[in-house]
């Protein structure tokens, strides 16, 4: 197994949809790269997400209980899941459903059914690039860490100059006081 490949297994992935064969279809085609949750409704990948985080969520948009669109508005509503990426998985095939999908906070559209091979690149291309967003984001925290050290230091060290140009100035005055008197 390839590094890239073992990365992937570690990866969580919620598959929401009220369609069985839906969620039997996308496993069989995520299963083998990555953790797959299948979940029949958005009320249920709701009670999950208070356990456990998944990496993304593929989100059907016509369900029973709450469409994806309704869904996907309170996951972006709620810090603490308004970062997971979401891709829709839809039969819904108007321009006017993928605007509102990607309008909506979608980072994808995906429609059904959809070719596993194409679904697993198009999930690995997004899961890369979240993974190098977080990398970016942590590389700038610590970068403003370090910085904001530095800045201290330079407090520090300009505040230790002018007590060393004081104390020049100090012993200035008294080497000209001792000069003027020899």
């Amino acid at each position: 197994m390839d590094e890239q490949q073992g990365a992937a297994a570690h990866k969580m992935i919620m598959l929401v949809d009220d369609n069985q064969t839906n969620l039997k279809v996308g496993k069989l085609a995520l299963g083998s790269k990555y953790n797959v949750f299948t979940i029949p409704s958005a009320a249920k990948m709701f009670k999950l997400l208070q356990k456990a985080m998944p990496d993304l969520i593929l989100l059907d948009i016509e369900m029973e209980d709450m469409n994806g669109f309704e869904a996907i508005r309170l996951l972006k509503q709620d810090p603490a899941t308004a970062n997971i990426p979401v891709i829709f998985l839809s039969a819904k095939t108007d321009s006017a459903s993928e605007l509102e999908g990607l309008s909506s906070g979608a980072i994808d559209y995906i429609q059904k059914p959809f070719s596993p091979p194409l679904l697993l690149k198009r999930i690995e291309m997004h899961i890369l690039m979240e993974d190098q967003k977080r990398q970016i984001n942590k590389q700038n925290r610590e970068m403003r860490h370090m910085l904001e050290v530095s800045e201290k230091q330079q407090v520090k060290i300009n505040a230790q100059n002018a007590h060393i140009a004081n104390i020049n100035k100090n012993l200035q005055g008294i080497v000209e006081q001792k000069t003027q008197n020899v």
